[in-house]
């Protein structure tokens, strides 16, 4: 059996990485099905930290290594940490002998310039965002002019590219500037690992929307606050906050009691989540990909929604889900505030097309789940290194 590493980068461990480490875990299980498969985890704090946290459990199908090397925040010192994790990996490929290396896309540097150069004849990069455009958008300018520079001659060296979107792909195959192997394959969930949702409809004055996230100007939850502000009909919105992040104060201080509640859980796991999940009518996915500089998504919390058999609210294209597909409702990718009144007629013509959770846990099962997804890489793997 061939020996495939997959390399990602972390930072401090805690609940908003939690969805990345779930996919990396779910990703190599099924790449165990072809592959022997070993999961490098590349970052700031010790491994025992890691190897304790309960998303980082000894895996039966894989191995788990870290490369530790600690965090440093002067300007200066970060050369010099970016290069001690680039002299290790080296150090760590030269032993190990991979056939095939499967890197999730980290920022370029001329330190991993060096790796690129002897092992990208090997190597596959998935890619999650547009780099550069974002590095601007988020104000780290030097590391945008660093990525504009050696972005290019990184992802010249690969023999393949893949990306989660149209958009994204597009974006990469433009930068390697010479022709590469290349696949859309958005993410996708353990679609049994969540639970199916009950078919209730309940009447009552109230719909009730949940949203599962590490909460960022980017979710756009602004828009749909902004919205139910304009909002003069007689039912109540009520939005259900799993999770935190930065822009919780935000929400909270943008909040009108007079026609909305919120309610703030916390970050809560996937067993918690399941225990109330039964009383929320509706999701949200991002309103406000497009501050990011996106057009389309890929989105974690739209496949999970989608397995537990939940409508759901988005913005932007997704390519695993059909534009017509009746169970998601689409607004336009802008700052307009979020129309409540098209919610509601939404909500009800669920009710009146007797819309089942079970189909949607279908569509989950037959498209999003990894499964189906790394079937599909591993397709892509062999026949970008069957010369090999």
């Amino acid at each position: 059996m061939k020996r495939i590493i997959y390399i990602s980068s972390y930072s401090i461990i805690d609940n908003n990485q939690i969805g990345i480490i779930t996919k990396l875990l779910a990703q190599c299980n099924q790449l165990s099905r072809y592959y022997a498969v070993t999961l490098l985890l590349i970052g700031d704090n010790p491994p025992v930290l890691c190897n304790n946290h309960m998303f980082i459990k000894a895996q039966e199908n894989i191995k788990i290594d870290f490369i530790y090397v600690k965090r440093e925040a002067d300007s200066l010192k970060k050369i010099r940490e970016r290069y001690r994790k680039a002299t290790k990996l080296l150090k760590y490929l030269e032993m190990q002998k991979f056939d095939f290396i499967y890197m999730r896309y980290s920022l370029a540097d001329p330190f991993f310039l060096q790796i690129y150069k002897k092992y990208g004849n090997k190597m596959i990069t998935e890619h999650q965002t547009k780099e550069v455009h974002e590095l601007f958008k988020n104000g780290h300018y030097i590391y945008a002019i660093i990525e504009l520079f050696f972005g290019s001659v990184l992802l010249s060296k690969v023999s393949g590219i893949v990306a989660c979107t149209n958009e994204i792909l597009e974006y990469e195959l433009n930068r390697a500037l010479v022709h590469k192997n290349s696949l859309v394959n958005g993410n996708g969930i353990n679609v049994e690992s969540v639970k199916l949702k009950k078919n209730i409809f309940v009447e009552k004055n109230q719909i009730d929307i949940v949203c599962i996230a590490s909460f960022a100007y980017w979710h756009g939850i602004d828009r749909l606050i902004n919205g139910i502000h304009e909002y003069n009909g007689r039912k109540k919105i009520v939005l259900h906050l799993i999770g935190g992040g930065d822009g919780i104060a935000d929400i909270q201080a943008n909040i009108n009691q007079d026609n909305c509640s919120i309610k703030i859980y916390g970050y809560k796991n996937s067993q918690e989540i399941d225990e109330i999940f039964d009383r929320f009518d509706l999701a949200i996915c991002s309103l406000g990909i497009h501050r990011k500089g996106l057009l389309e998504t890929s989105e974690l919390k739209a496949r999970e929604y989608c397995a537990r058999g939940i409508p759901f609210i988005t913005s932007s294209p997704d390519a695993d889900f059909p534009r017509d597909f009746s169970y998601i409702l689409k607004f336009q990718s802008n700052e307009d505030p979020i129309d409540i009144n098209r919610i509601i007629d939404f909500y009800a013509n669920l009710k009146a097309d007797t819309y089942s959770s079970s189909t949607l846990r279908k569509y989950a099962l037959e498209n999003l789940d990894w499964k189906i997804k790394i079937e599909k890489l591993s397709v892509f793997i062999n026949n970008t290194f069957s010369s090999i």
